[in-house]
């Protein structure tokens, strides 16, 4: 039984730090992005390039929400960054960048 709590606090700790990183990582790019956008003159094309990968960086985010609020659905079947699929998978994140 102690195993199983053991096992169970590592897999809570892992789905932390992964979210917090996968997160984290599109979030930064999209203020990055913005704060470059909104730095001095820009050309009709730039801003609609910046404007196309914050979007882009956005959808990767609401992937992400998506996954996390339904890994743990009884049925579902998540792939986790290792590949597997299971409706027990520790990690939903995706590992594609």
């Amino acid at each position: 039984m102690l195993d199983r709590l053991e096992t169970a606090f590592e897999t809570q700790n892992n789905f932390v730090s992964n979210a917090s990183h996968e997160l984290g990582t599109p979030l930064t790019a999209i203020i990055g992005e913005a704060e470059l956008a909104l730095r001095g003159e820009r050309d009709n094309e730039s801003l609609r390039a910046s404007i196309s990968f914050m979007l882009t960086e956005a959808e990767r985010l609401n992937h992400i929400s998506a996954a996390c609020c339904n890994w743990r659905k009884p049925g579902s079947t998540v792939k986790s960054n290792t590949g597997s699929s299971s409706g027990q998978t520790s990690c939903c994140l995706p590992s594609n960048r």
